[in-house]
């Protein structure tokens, strides 16, 4: 986010494409240096070679304070805008080609 790597976040790679693999996910949790490694949800490791419009999905939730019976006391303030973790108007994008490659996402805390 703004330059600063966000740990504790899922990233969702969906598949723009029609046929066999329209609509196929792959994703990867990011770790604390917001590096993070592609499963398809077809099985195996990586993604699916072609353009992808790509989720943020913040973990942070999942550590929220909670009643016993697990009602969320108090929601975490959003690291990132809601845009985001929207598969429709999400503006992340990204090209997953054949072979090992690094994926750098660019989120900025000012997007609409």
């Amino acid at each position: 986010m703004d330059g600063q790597p966000v740990p504790h976040a899922v990233v969702v790679f969906v598949l723009e494409s029609s046929g066999d693999h329209a609509n196929v996910r792959s994703a990867g949790q990011c770790d604390g240096d917001g590096r993070f490694t592609l499963r398809c949800e077809k099985g195996g490791m990586g993604g699916v070679v072609g353009n992808h419009r790509v989720v943020v999905e913040d973990l942070s939730l999942a550590d929220a304070p909670r009643a016993p019976d697990g009602t969320i006391i108090e929601f975490p303030r959003p690291r990132f805008p809601a845009v985001y973790s929207d598969p429709l108007r999400t503006p992340l994008r990204a090209t997953i080609s054949a072979g090992q490659q690094e994926i750098e996402l660019k989120m900025s805390s000012y997007q609409q």
